[in-house]
């Protein structure tokens, strides 16, 4: 909009008949300054918004590779086993599940001491 507002103020006296249009071939192709600006600055904030990309790419995939290293850390890992691998995942989550029925389990058991201290609840037994 600034570069066609330029454009148009140096055009004014070559259409008004008060100059040749020799003589503002200058001045137009300093009326493009704007449009130059723009399109500098275009290219750096895009060339800058793929290095970030990149970057926050390599982040999230060296925090993914941490993660798949450390479980791969703890099983004997060929090509071939996936039987293991299957055999782990079981495993872990069959320990992640018991630790929350202990924890389950303990939390009722302070609900029940709480209402049993306080009257509230019948005792079982």
């Amino acid at each position: 909009m600034q570069v066609c507002w330029l454009i148009t103020l140096q055009l004014q006296p070559a259409l008004s008949g008060q100059h040749d249009l020799q003589e503002l071939v200058g001045p137009l192709i300093t009326s493009l300054v704007p449009l130059a600006q723009i399109s500098a600055l275009t290219l750096a904030f895009s060339l800058a918004a793929g290095l970030l990309r990149r970057v926050e790419g390599l982040y999230l995939s060296n925090v993914d590779a941490l993660l798949y290293d450390q479980f791969l850390s703890r099983l004997p890992f060929q090509s071939s086993d996936t039987l293991i691998l299957l055999e782990a995942l079981d495993k872990h989550f069959r320990e992640v599940h018991a630790v929350l029925r202990r924890l389950e389990s303990s939390l009722s058991r302070d609900r029940d001491r709480d209402r049993e201290a306080t009257g509230m609840g019948i005792p079982q037994g």
